[in-house]
């Protein structure tokens, strides 16, 4: 019987209460609250994670908001950190990453929907590629293309 140690017992509880904090604030304040915590667990690959999809989830419900561009800027650089650690789950970034181009589409689609669209897609091609059941990857893949149908004329 393999041995669970205290780090990792640490991390899955870190990563819970992440989960179950990001269900009851949002927004700026939200994305605060979890760097405070992540500076308290650094190694928290769940909670940059956490981070940068509020960051996302906030700006996609509000992209003409005061001060969404830092909160997109914290997402970008979370993301950044998570795509450069190899103990993350590609797929999982893959999947932030197209969610990060899907949000700069919505905050200008004229300008941003023929830049971004391959970058959206790719990615979410590449996160479903690597796990197939990536919920995530496939909810926001399925919304996209519903989308991108939509504003056809």
């Amino acid at each position: 019987m393999s041995r669970i140690s205290r780090k990792s017992v640490l991390a899955f509880v870190v990563a819970l209460m992440a989960v179950s904090f990001t269900c009851k604030a949002q927004g700026p304040a939200g994305v605060a609250e979890l760097k405070r915590m992540e500076y308290m667990y650094p190694d928290s690959l769940a909670l940059k994670q956490q981070i940068a999809l509020l960051s996302l989830n906030y700006s996609i419900s509000n992209p003409k908001a005061e001060g969404v561009e830092a909160v997109m800027g914290d997402a970008e650089k979370y993301i950044r950190i998570l795509d450069e650690n190899p103990a993350a789950d590609p797929s999982d970034v893959l999947t932030l990453k197209g969610f990060y181009y899907l949000v700069r589409i919505v905050q200008d689609p004229a300008v941003n929907g023929r830049k971004y669209y391959m970058e959206v897609s790719q990615n979410f091609d590449k996160a479903l590629k690597l796990n197939p059941e990536n919920k995530l990857a496939q909810v926001l893949q399925q919304k996209f293309y519903e989308g991108m149908n939509a504003s056809r004329p």
